[in-house]
């Protein structure tokens, strides 16, 4: 049951970061956001993700290991 609901979580923080993104205006002058946003938002959103699923993944694998 955690893992979906932990999959619905995430399925809906990409929803909701796909409609920030589509009405997000990245031609604006913003200062230091339209300098290093792209860069570091992007880095550390694909840092974080990665760090989330590959505990979720190990979680499950773990799991069935020890049930199996």
């Amino acid at each position: 049951m955690k893992s979906i609901i932990f999959v619905l979580v995430m399925l809906t923080h990409y929803a909701v970061i796909i409609l920030f993104l589509s009405n997000y205006s990245f031609s604006e002058d913003k200062g230091w956001t339209s300098r290093y946003f792209p860069y570091i938002a992007v880095l550390w959103y694909f840092l974080g993700q990665l760090i989330i699923w590959s505990e979720f993944l190990n979680e499950v694998f773990i799991r069935k290991e020890k049930v199996g």
